[in-house]
């Protein structure tokens, strides 16, 4: 069998609910925040479908399902006073439109011309995620407004510091990864490496 587990201290910590006998493809951990000495893990386990899930110090909730579109992916998570928001992709029913959404406490928000969310941080109760938009290019969004990068295929990180708003993107080229960063939508640094 095969499970979900994390190191604290070297002592391995086991996530109930998250064991599978390999039969089905079960995505890996997906994220981790530690906030006031609590963990925080989200995922998601196969209980006849894929559920969308999270660990509280090892403890498993069940995040509400969506009801107009169906869950695929969870690629964020940010603890802010005590609120968890967990990032997510989905496809719309009938549609199969890509959709951007986040749980806040289990209530889920679609993020307004978003197709995936890759990374967030949360300010001050100011919801910043990034992701894909509408047209397939990156941008970031401020409690729904949009501000397009124009560089980049994936989104590694974004970061608020001040009330800056710094996303780290990259791109594949010719085997070398070319990673830039933008502060509050501008170009502030590049560089690159080969992708080995």
């Amino acid at each position: 069998n095969y499970y979900k587990c994390y190191w604290k201290n070297g002592v391995k910590i086991i996530l109930p609910g998250s064991t599978y006998n390999g039969s089905y493809s079960d995505p890996v951990t997906s994220k981790m925040k530690i906030y006031n000495d609590d963990v925080y893990i989200t995922s998601s386990v196969y209980q006849n479908t894929y559920k969308p899930v999270y660990w509280k110090n090892a403890t498993q909730y069940q995040l509400s399902q969506p009801t107009t579109f169906s869950f695929s992916d969870i690629s964020s998570i940010d603890v802010e006073n005590g609120n968890l928001y967990i990032g997510g992709s989905g496809l719309k029913y009938f549609t199969n439109q890509k959709i951007g959404f986040y749980w806040k406490n289990n209530e889920i928000h679609e993020v307004v011309g978003c197709e995936g969310i890759m990374s967030m941080d949360v300010v001050n109760s100011d919801v910043y995620v990034a992701g894909y938009n509408n047209s397939g290019n990156i941008a970031y969004w401020k409690n729904d407004v949009m501000t397009e990068i124009p560089f980049g295929t994936r989104v590694q990180s974004i970061k608020v510091i001040d009330n800056d708003i710094y996303i780290l993107v990259s791109k594949t080229s010719e085997y070398v990864q070319i990673q830039k960063v933008f502060k509050n939508g501008q170009e502030i640094s590049s560089f690159d490496h080969e992708n080995l």
